[in-house]
């Protein structure tokens, strides 16, 4: 049974309903490092990269772009963030650049689409309204 503080359980952190979500989220949390926003914003650039690599696959790179886009946008911010919203935006990064997470991102029917969720979630706890509402939108 989690905290009452878990931000899994939407306490403090975004609400996820899938259990995978869940579960790859804290393993996320559990091995963070102290990162700097720089070395996130290459790490979407290389992830993005490697998508257009493999284009062969149905990726959904309008997608896969959006995503990267609205993280790259939010780590502009980075230093002015509490931590709780540092951690949080590290962990929709490290969510993003998972190739095996609750659905595999080369899948393609729904590989982005976790992938779409967390971030969306994490961009909203955040308070990057704007940002989660284009995600948001573009899965409508």
């Amino acid at each position: 049974m989690g905290r009452k503080t878990d931000p899994v359980l939407a306490v403090n952190g975004p609400f996820l309903l899938s259990p995978t979500q869940q579960s790859t989220c804290q393993r996320i949390r559990a091995n963070q490092r102290s990162n700097e926003a720089e070395r996130m914003r290459e790490r979407l650039a290389f992830h993005l990269g490697r998508f257009l690599l493999n284009s062969d696959e149905e990726v959904n790179m309008e997608l896969a772009k959006l995503l990267a886009r609205c993280l790259a946008e939010a780590l502009k911010t980075y230093p002015t963030l509490d931590n709780n919203k540092r951690e949080w935006l590290r962990v929709g990064v490290e969510y993003f650049v998972l190739d095996e997470d609750a659905n595999p991102d080369l899948d393609p029917i729904s590989g982005l689409a976790d992938d779409a969720n967390v971030i969306s979630g994490v961009l909203e706890h955040c308070g990057f309204h704007d940002l989660a509402k284009q995600i948001s939108d573009y899965l409508a």
